[in-house]
């Protein structure tokens, strides 16, 4: 008997490794140009990826 639980419909899916990509992308350049208030930035674009990355790793998708 399958639950019908939390689970990702693959279009959710997409998105989410959409945001973790533009995510991570934002974060790495704030991080390699570390201008003022870098610290800041680059914590407001690793909290989305970190929770994509979390949410496509604990998540089961919907096939």
């Amino acid at each position: 008997m399958v639950e019908d639980g939390l689970t990702l419909s693959p279009a959710i899916g997409v998105a989410l490794v959409v945001v973790m990509a533009v995510s991570g992308q934002a974060f790495r350049s704030t991080w390699k140009r570390q201008g003022e208030g870098w610290v800041l930035r680059a914590w407001i674009f690793a909290l989305p990826a970190i929770a994509a990355i979390l949410a496509l790793a604990f998540i089961p998708l919907k096939i």
